[in-house]
């Protein structure tokens, strides 16, 4: 080696020395915060760099010499640079690492290094081609650190980023050569492709086709001419060195070659289409890099082709659901306006697309699009203002969409309508109502005074306010726009049916506060625009509302608003232009009729009667199709068809109007003889092989029977024999199958006879039936007995088949047995009798079994008394022990399978059990039922039978164990067996407690049943009543759940109670609870409710089978078991239990002045129940000294217990009155709510009344201090009391005269005195004491409905005053409870069996009341600062930073420069002051927010109270265990460590300047910060305090010192 290699190497050396040891200086200065802008570290590098090499070089002689020196630092440097990068970007993801930031810095000034000589060496030499070969080789470095580098997470990656970008362009602009310059690109470009590529995909929002991939492919093949294993694939780095080296070529000044390549880059990635898939890409830091960087790069060297095929996919992108592509759009569009809203290159307010995308801005969920959404309308109106004043007065309006117009003459109040828009739209922002309410009035003036505004823009703010995040804002501002005098007639009917409706059906408009206002308030919108419309509108109006309805299955609260209105629509009026209904919409009413359906059945029975309403009145009868008539009417049950009201409008409606083929017949019956006709003509008995055909032959019946009780008496006679019986051919003699008429008119007979029929057809039909020359009762009897029609019928091979015609025979027997031969009965009973099940498991058997309980079920489902006692014996003693055996799964397939087994069986339990049910009860009634053999061996096989039951039939089960509780006594005491009441009880309840309410009424109906309630123990240690009492609370317990479960409780037991007064005495503590009980609801649960409540029992279209339908039951059955073993209807709001209570306590009460037998128990039960509450209002619970709420839990018990007080007060009679006195003055001196006060003042009142001698004991030294107390409210409270007992008329006479003489100058001093008169003034005011009844009465109205509804108590609170009443007169004297106790007293009281029975017709009805000046022009860039300068001031509003909005994303919001200041919050765990940090360190854009869980970003309550905070603001985890070692990494960064707390060396807030760099760390909410980390801390600070008290809540402290901090960085930057 010679000396000059030996220099030149040592020289290398140096020079990496000096590098390394410079670049390490540079570092540690860096990290001390001494050089804090990197800018200025690069001009420290060059400087540094040329010093360096201009002295290392100073000792060279020839130019030769230098120039061979240089390239060996070339080589030197750059395997240095690959080296060091090698290392560096091993630790690029550790950010803690000080040795990644010292590469960093060595790599920085290794490139710098590098630069500098290249540049020296190509301008020593001349050969271009070394200059290019070295370039080129520069250039391999730059790309290989780049394609390398990682994601750049620290941040000095993004300054090499920035470097090498710089260096690129350097490189290029001393090369100048178009070839090289081309060859970049193409490299950079293949990059571009393949990172295009790898979206498509990944990327699930664009795909190429096939074709478009192949082409390319080759295309990339053509273009690349370098090897591409170097491709970037950070689109980050690849965006940022593409527009830099884009936009370094556009700004030279003598742009030739250099442009050529630059060109033909962009026409390809037009023409490839290489910006759809990057911008619809799921990778969000992509998306934003492109569009920062690289897309205006290319926008400004695009054509106008190219530009208006970017807009494409900036529309395609408006599609996207996702919120972050959509939100991307607008950022495109607002960072670029200049480009795609220039009439030169794209103008998009052409575009109609854009304007419907721009709306729908205004409306997203994302706040960010609609802040983006506003930019571009007010950047569009400024443009619109910049042309009207910068051209002459009669320049061509402008009017570039349906939706946007603009023109010189409307200019100015244009202006002052979109003043006001923005106003209404940017104060929609706000959360509370009274921002909001007094702004949105404004709305007036653009809907009243013919806006030029498209409506579009107004529904923009309609939707925002009636989808707003706050709840009371909607309901205050529906409500609002509901009551409108001003503009509800201007509004178009697209509004109506589109974000009206939507809002209206909200159904938290349905609750709290506007639950009663709502409905008059649609009433009243729904009438004021109808009646602003013409009659054609009218008409469409109701058609629309009724499509709206039934389209969708809405809250059944808005439903009943709706049909309620459209039913009245054109009652009383009969104006057939208003008619709509026809058979081409009559789908929407069935369509109603199938979502009504599946309501809570109070509002089931409300809708089917407004539905019958719409049809009547709102139906063009010449356009209805009998079929369609037919469907209609057959999809309304049964039990409505039985509502007189309903029964006659719909008859009539049938009856006229409608055109008959036959004039001298009827529409109804000759269209009902027609289908008949048509559906035997073309049947055949292959039916009888098919299930669905069957139960499809059926259905038809069905609905033509439906039809049929509407004709008029004559032709339903003449229909019913001469169409139907007299076709029902019963050949006796021979053994032919039944032809297809006869077994279409038996089914139609069974239909028929399953509706309830009037009692003028019901006997009309039987008399037909028995009749000689048809004799149709005895005929089929016979054809029974004499044929198996179904087990052995070669024709009827399909199970289903066998079991719905079963069922059918069994309704035509039920309503025959009593008029057929009793010797033929007999024979008939006799063959069932000889019926003896096998051991086969074949499905045929399995059915022949059930057909068996069928036939059963004829002849017993009506308890007719028609059989002997050995009879029905021996049908026990054969069918109780009889089950069902599970079918092989290798039977071979005749309609049911495996799959059938479980509904099979439901069906036979429930069907045998209703048979054994119904004989127990013709046992029962003929007084034979303790004659039955094995009675206690009966008892217990119902007993297990319970255990196994299921919701189908422990109906029937409770109602066996019912009628066999006779046998459960003990013969020596006549007491209930305990073990086995309690056997029987707990089974049942355990069966029937799944939270439905059908199975829970059977087990209120079994244990609280008249015979177990009201049986009196001879002793204490034999009551059966303790176990009664434990159910009963049970009971209570699930009613919280089973809404409506209470009160069918009460409406059971209330009347026993009344019956037996002493069995009440045993139940006080349970009536108790039952005065108390009503949760307070959550909104959601009569919505859910809705979904569990019972059916009505009516077979529907659509079902595979009717029998095997559990939900379903014919109506002949449901009448029976109704009356002797149903709950009647049963309201299912608590309020209405409350209402029961009150009235049967206060009959109790009223009994108690009564002459009776029972007079002194119904008093002992008056005055017991009296005491009991008294007392209840001393426990600790009710005086404690902590205060409610009004409606709270607390209060509304209080209000309950004195509500009945007051029932009670006018009939109860103390035993000792100091006693009394003492309880009643110690109830007075406790908190109670002023409501409450009153209830106790009126029972004050009434008792002190009736028991004078309380005035001079009690009165007098007590309530008389209180008109002086200090206490408002409580004098108030005792003044009034004093002026009405003083005014009474019962004291007159009965008092001393003394006492008389003292109250009357009392009188006087409270008149005269004038703080007492004032006080009584106010008093008089707010209770109204005006009113005589408010003061002192105890009637219904007066304590639950009066006083409530003046002390604004919850509407659940509030029984309407009809509803004790309606609960006298209908559901207790019409309830099948009530007479299901009459029968039962009156087989108690009957001396000797007897054969009659009673007969009680319900005509109860599923049906409750519900409650139910000078402007000047706007300069257009002040527009787009504050929104127009001369909007209406006054109200509030938040400031909106709209020039800032181009660079506002989710990502580059949490990219972006924060400021370095770290909040640590671990030791906080409260949400609320966990949620109000991350609300203010968002706001003042702190650097991070640490919590100990992140995960408490997602709790309801941290979210309702950050405000979307935690969406743009950095959270870390970092757990108390790992808080150490957190906060002295941070140190090691250069971060201060403070501390808020107060300590003897902490500084105040107000004398310390805190550093830039800074954690924070926030203590425990009551110890503070720990010892241990005090002692890391660089200082405490403590804020300065004037008060007591000497802590913040620590949200407080943070956000004090967080404004301090940041308020000393905005005076450092000044």
């Amino acid at each position: 080696m010679g000396d000059t290699d030996i220099y030149i190497s040592n020289s290398n050396s140096f020079i990496l020395n000096q590098l390394n040891r410079f670049s390490d200086s540079i570092a540690e200065q860096y990290s001390q915060q001494k050089i804090i802008d990197i800018a200025s570290v690069d001009l420290i590098f060059i400087s540094f760099i040329e010093s360096l090499f201009s002295a290392s070089l100073f000792t060279t002689t020839t130019a030769t010499h230098q120039n061979e020196t240089l390239r060996n630092y070339i080589n030197q440097i750059e395997q240095s640079i690959l080296s060091t990068f090698k290392q560096y970007n091993n630790n690029n993801n550790n950010i803690n690492n000080e040795l990644q930031v010292k590469q960093s810095f060595y790599l920085q000034l290794l490139l710098h290094s590098l630069d500098s000589l290249v540049k020296r060496l190509t301008s020593s030499q001349t050969d271009n081609n070394s200059n290019k070969q070295l370039s080129s080789n520069v250039i391999d470095i730059y790309i290989t650190v780049l394609a390398q580098l990682n994601s750049g997470v620290a941040s000095s990656s993004q300054s090499i980023i920035v470097l090498i970008s710089n260096l690129l362009s350097n490189t290029l602009l001393r090369v100048s050569d178009d070839e090289f310059t081309g060859s970049l690109i193409r490299q950079l470009q293949q990059s571009l492709i393949s990172l295009t590529t790898s979206n498509e995909h990944n990327d699930h929002h664009y795909h190429l086709d096939q074709q478009q991939q192949q082409q390319q492919s080759s295309e990339t093949t053509t273009t690349t001419t370098k090897v591409t294993a170097n491709n970037i694939k950070n689109s980050n780095i690849l965006y940022t060195i593409l527009s830099s080296l884009i936009d370094s070529q556009l700004n030279q000044n003598n742009q030739t070659t250099s442009s050529l390549s630059i060109r033909k880059f962009v026409d390809v990635v037009y023409e490839q289409q290489l910006l759809t898939p990057l911008l619809m890409s799921d990778n969000v830091e992509q998306r934003q890099s492109l569009i920062v960087t690289l897309l205006p790069s290319l926008l400004r060297c695009s054509s106008v082709a190219q530009c208006q095929s970017l807009v494409s996919t900036v529309m395609k992108m408006f599609t996207i659901a996702e919120h972050e592509i959509k939100s991307d759009a607008f950022k495109i569009l607002a960072r670029q306006y200049d480009t795609f809203f220039s009439s030169s290159i794209v103008d998009l307010t052409y575009s109609p697309d854009f304007w419907r995308y721009l709306i729908q801005g205004f409306i997203d969920a994302d706040p960010l699009i609609r802040k983006r959404s506003n930019y571009l309308l007010k950047k569009t109106i400024k443009r619109s203002i910049d042309e009207t004043q910068n051209t002459c007065v009669d320049a061509p309006n402008r009017c570039w969409s349906e939706y946007f117009r603009w023109s010189a003459e409307e200019s100015e109040q244009l202006q002052k309508q979109w003043d006001t828009f923005f106003l209404i739209n940017e104060t929609l922002d706000e959360f509370n109502v009274h921002l909001i309410a007094p702004v949105w009035r404004e709305i007036d003036s653009l809907i009243v005074h013919q806006s030029p505004l498209h409506f579009a823009w107004l529904d923009i703010l309609f939707q925002r306010v009636m989808l707003h995040e706050n709840p009371a804002v909607i309901k205050a501002q529906v409500l609002e726009i509901l009551n409108s005098t001003q503009y509800i007639p201007k509004l178009p009917m697209e509004f109506i049916f589109g974000t009206l409706i939507r809002a209206i059906t909200n159904t938290i408009l349905y609750r709290g506060i506007t639950e009663d206002r709502i409905h008059p308030s649609i009433q009243y919108f729904l009438e004021t625009y109808y009646n602003s419309l013409s009659t054609d509108l009218q008409s469409v109006f109701l058609s629309k509302l009724l499509n709206v309805i039934s389209s969708t299955e809405y809250f059944s609260a808005f439903t009943m608003s709706i049909l309620s209105f459209i039913s009245k629509s054109n009652t009383n009026r009969n104006n057939l232009q208003l008619c709509f209904l026809n058979d081409k919409n009559i789908d929407q009413l069935l369509n109603l009729l199938e979502i009504t359906r599946r309501m809570n059945h109070l509002h089931r029975s409300k809708i089917y009667k407004y539905t019958i309403e719409i049809l009547v009145t709102l139906s063009i009868k010449d356009d209805l199709s009998f079929s369609n008539v037919t469907k209609v009417l057959y999809s309304i049950p049964m039990q409505i068809h039985t509502v007189p009201e309903c029964n006659e409008s719909i008859g009539k409606w049938l009856n006229t109007g409608f055109s008959s083929v036959n004039h001298n017949g009827s529409w109804l019956s000759d269209n009902i003889v027609k289908e008949i006709e048509l559906n035997c003509k073309d049947g055949s008995l292959d039916v009888l092989s098919y299930g669905d055909s069957f139960v499809a032959m059926k259905s038809r019946c069905y609905m033509l029977s439906r039809m049929l009780i509407y004709t008029s008496s004559e032709r339903f006679d003449s229909i019913i024999k001469n169409n139907i019986i007299n076709h029902i051919q019963l050949n006796n003699n021979n053994n032919e199958p039944l032809n297809y008429q006869t077994i279409n008119n038996l089914l139609l007979l069974a239909t028929v006879l399953s509706n309830s029929l009037s009692t003028k057809q019901s006997n009309n039909i039987k008399t037909l039936l028995q009749s000689n020359d048809i004799d149709f009762a005895n005929n089929l009897i016979r054809y029974i007995i004499n044929h198996d029609i179904l087990s052995n019928n070669n024709s009827i091979s399909n199970n289903i088949v066998k079991l719905e015609f079963g069922d059918s025979l069994a309704t035509i027997v039920s309503f025959i047995v009593d008029i057929v031969d009793q010797t033929l009965l007999n024979q008939y009973i006799e063959k069932l009798e000889s019926f003896r099940p096998t051991n086969s498991k074949l499905w045929s058997d399995q059915i022949k079994t059930i057909n068996m309980f069928q036939s059963l079920y004829g002849l017993f489902g009506k308890i007719h008394q028609l059989y002997s006692f050995e009879h029905l014996q021996k049908i026990i003693t054969i069918y109780l022990p009889i089950t069902l055996l599970r079918p092989q799964d290798n039977s071979e397939d005749t309609g049911l399978n495996a799959s059938s087994w479980g509904t099979t069986l439901a069906y036979f339990m429930k069907i045998k059990w209703k048979c054994i049910r119904n004989i127990l009860s013709i046992l029962q009634d003929s007084g034979k039922l303790k004659n039955l053999e094995d009675s206690n061996e009966l008892l217990e096989v119902v007993i297990d039978a319970i255990s196994g039951s299921n919701r189908f039939s422990i109906k029937a089960i409770l109602d066996c164990a019912q009628i066999l509780l006779v046998f459960a006594k003990n013969d020596e005491n006549g007491d209930f067996n305990l073990d086995v009441v309690e056997r029987i009880v707990s089974s049942a309840y355990a069966s029937a407690n799944d939270t439905h309410f059908t199975s829970m009424a059977a087990f209120i109906q079994l244990t609280f049943s008249p015979a177990l309630l009201s049986h009196l123990p001879t002793s204490e240690e034999t009551s059966h009543h303790y176990i009664l009492k434990k159910y009963f609370k049970l009971v209570l317990n699930l009613s919280e759940s089973i809404m409506g479960l209470m009160n069918l409780l009460l409406l059971k037991c209330s009347p026993v109670w009344i019956e037996q007064p002493e069995i009440s005495l045993y139940y006080i503590d349970e009536i108790y609870q039952s005065i108390i009980f009503g949760p307070i609801r959550k909104d959601d649960e009569w919505e859910n409710n809705e979904k569990t409540s019972t059916q009505f029992y009516d077979p529907m279209i659509g079902y595979s089978t009717f029998v095997l339908d559990m939900g379903i039951e014919a109506t002949y059955e449901n009448e029976v078991d109704e009356i002797r073993f149903g709950v009647g209807a049963i309201p299912l709001k608590d309020v209405f239990g409350r209402a029961v209570v009150a009235t049967f306590i206060k009959k109790m009460a009223t009994l108690s002045t009564v002459e009776n037998s029972n007079k002194s128990k119904y008093l002992e039960f008056t005055n017991t129940l009296a005491n009991h509450l008294i007392d209840i209002n001393l426990t600790k619970e009710f005086t404690k000294k902590i205060e409610h709420l009004i409606n709270t839990q607390p209060h509304r018990k209080r209000i309950r217990i004195w509500q009945i007080l007051c029932l009670l007060a006018p009939y109860m009679v103390p035993t000792s009155m100091k006693e009394i006195g003492k309880k009643l003055t110690d109830i007075i001196f406790t908190y109670n709510l002023p409501s409450t006060r009153r209830y106790i003042n009126i029972f004050t009142i009434n008792l002190v009344t009736r028991f004078q001698s309380l005035v001079s004991s009690h009165f007098i030294p007590k309530i008389m201090a209180l008109c002086s107390s200090h206490h408002l409210s409580v004098r108030n409270a005792a003044i009034g009391m004093v002026i009405k007992i003083i005014n009474s008329k019962h004291l007159v006479g009965k008092l001393d005269q003394s006492v008389l003489d003292y109250l009357k100058h009392l009188e006087w001093y409270i008149h005269n005195n004038t703080q007492t008169s004032k006080s009584l003034e106010r008093h008089v005011a707010h209770l109204s004491l005006n009113d005589e009844g408010l003061k002192s009465s105890c009637d219904f109205t007066n304590l639950f409905y009066d006083i409530p509804s003046l002390e604004k108590l919850s509407s659940s609170e509030i029984s309407a005053p009809g509803i004790f009443e309606f609960l006298v007169d209908h559901i207790v004297q019409h309830s099948p409870l009530t007479a299901q106790l009459r029968h039962f007293l009156l087989l108690k009281s009957r001396v000797e069996s007897t054969a009659t029975t009673t007969t009680t017709e319900s005509t109860s009805q599923d049906e409750e009341d519900d409650e139910e000046g000078k402007e000047s022009k706007i300069d257009g860039d002040d527009y787009i600062e504050s929104s127009g300068a001369n909007q209406v001031v006054g109200y509030q509003k938040k400031i909106l930073p709209w020039n800032d909005v181009e660079d506002e994303t989710r990502y580059n919001i949490m990219a972006r420069t924060r400021q370095q200041l770290i909040i640590v919050a671990t030791f906080v765990d409260k949400i609320p002051n966990l949620a109000g940090l991350a609300r203010t360190s968002e706001i003042f854009n702190v650097e991070s927010l640490v919590v100990s869980k992140k995960k408490v970003a997602n709790d309801p309550m941290f979210q309702q109270i950050s405000v979307s905070a935690e969406r743009w603001l950095p959270m870390t985890e970092v757990e108390e265990h790992q808080l150490r070692e957190y906060l002295l990494s941070k140190k090691q960064e250069g971060y201060t460590l403070l501390g808020v707390e107060q300590t003897s060396t902490s500084s105040q807030l107000n004398e310390y300047k805190f550093p830039e760099k800074a954690v924070l760390l926030l203590g425990k909410e009551k110890e503070g910060i720990p010892t241990e980390y005090i002692n890391l801390l660089d200082k405490c600070i403590e804020i300065p305090q004037l008060g007591i008290i000497r802590s913040l809540n620590v949200h407080v402290s943070g956000s004090i010192l967080m404004w301090e901090y940041t308020k000393q960085m905005i005076n450092n930057k000044k």
